[in-house]
């Protein structure tokens, strides 16, 4: 371990459970799943890659406590039936073998979905409140719903235990059904779900109990918390305060701390144009208030900036998502030194989020490899090794001449400037000025 991300790379600990690094790749959505939402060879390489790329602890993505009702995606992956946890009890083995912990979100999006999703069915809310983003109006659930869902969601729980998962999170951020609950703008319940904070906060409470009824105290419950959903009449950072030591009173073992909802998506998957770590502030907030481990995100490209936030008490785990979506060898490349090999993140948005809201499978436009780790695992080296001619110098052209020259072909690059780059030039100089 290099002495430079002494903190970053120290060991780290979520209740009982112990992480080689506090490093954490949090989830986002692949759709690499299959098509009823079960576990596919391409979703175990993906996350196995990243696993051996040092990271210490992985949290898979969204995955659905209720089909089809509470999928937010197409073929989401899904966590409601015995049935999947087979292939499950494979993404785990596959993410142990390579050091690393590994955690599953349980999801139900509420109204951040479409009839499309959902199978024709109304989405659902705590309240009759639409979403301005999606356009969707959705129906209030009823009283004895909401119960049955907070036994799905420890059933979800119980199936990760069953496959090995060394923990789950509850995902109460970016607007989904249990941030709807805890946030006024809505909820505007009047029965034992509604009313005020500790109130609104009665169906995660129920989430937690019921999991720790099932799974004892030892197995960590993580919360993921929009701290500012940067919206109107949205809950900022002090109500959240109060939200955070009543999940820790209820037993939450880490708290998970993102912001925004998709009517303020820009603040949970920032484009270009934001500075690294401009919302680490939220987590430094909440960790003053609690006694439990903190995870921040957001737009973290630096493992130096990852190291500072640990070494000045920000967080105590830094959760890097789309830089190891670019690059899932960022943690061992940091740990060995070679910070300028890492291959940077540029928050283009285009392969992630753009390919999850168009139903396609996560992509990168930096990194080729991602979702096809085996493809290109086992490319080697080529049996025919040939003179191989690439014309024009742009981002493409030399990835291409890079590949071509790794397997053995003797490889040309052309190209009409004077300098390599193409497009990239641009946008380089734009961002000189």
């Amino acid at each position: 371990m290099v002495e430079e991300f002494k903190n970053l790379l120290s060991d780290g600990k979520i209740g009982s459970l112990d992480i080689r690094n506090r490093i954490v790749m949090p989830p986002m959505v692949s759709l690499l799943s299959g098509v009823s939402g079960e576990v596919t060879d391409r979703l175990i390489d993906y996350y196995a890659e990243r696993a051996k790329g040092g990271t210490g602890l992985i949290i898979v993505e969204a995955t659905g406590i209720d089909y089809p009702e509470s999928r937010g995606f197409a073929t989401e992956l899904m966590i409601d039936n015995d049935r999947y946890v087979p292939r499950l009890s494979e993404l785990t083995k596959s993410v142990h073998n390579h050091g690393a912990k590994i955690f599953v979100q349980l999801h139900h999006a509420g109204r951040e979905t479409t009839p499309r999703e959902t199978e024709g069915k109304q989405p659902v809310c705590a309240s009759e409140v639409e979403d301005r983003f999606l356009g969707i109006t959705p129906r209030k659930l009823e009283t004895e719903e909401v119960e049955d869902l907070v036994d799905k969601f420890v059933q979800g729980a119980v199936r990760a235990e069953q496959a090995r998962f060394d923990g789950v999170e509850l995902h109460g951020g970016h607007g989904y059904l249990i941030g709807q609950f805890i946030s006024s703008r809505t909820n505007k319940r009047d029965d034992k779900y509604g009313g005020d904070i500790k109130d609104r906060l009665t169906f995660p409470k129920e989430i937690i109990s019921g999991i720790r009824d099932e799974l004892g105290e030892d197995y960590p419950i993580d919360f993921r918390l929009s701290a500012d959903e940067f919206v109107e009449e949205g809950h900022g950072i002090e109500e959240s305060k109060k939200v955070a030591k009543e999940l820790e009173k209820a037993g939450v073992d880490v708290l998970h701390i993102t912001a925004g909802i998709y009517e303020s998506l820009q603040t949970t998957v920032e484009p270009m144009r934001y500075e690294e770590g401009w919302r680490t502030h939220l987590a430094e907030q909440i960790k003053e208030v609690v006694d439990i481990p903190v995870i921040t995100v957001g737009v973290i490209r630096e493992p130096e900036m990852a190291d500072q936030l640990i070494e000045d008490g920000v967080a105590d785990f830094v959760a890097i998502g789309r830089g190891q979506i670019a690059d899932p060898f960022f943690a061992k490349k940091a740990a060995e030194g070679r910070t300028e090999d890492i291959n940077k993140c540029i928050s283009c948005n285009t392969g992630c989020i753009g390919e999850m809201f168009n139903n396609k499978a996560i992509s990168c436009t930096v990194n080729p490899e991602v979702g096809r780790e085996k493809e290109f695992n086992e490319l080697g080296k080529a049996e025919n090794r040939k003179d191989v001619l690439v014309i024009g110098g742009g981002p493409g052209g030399m990835e291409a001449a890079k590949y071509a020259a790794e397997r053995g072909h003797n490889v040309s690059l052309y190209e009409k400037d004077e300098e390599l780059g193409g497009q990239m030039k641009i946008g380089r100089a734009s961002c000189r000025e």
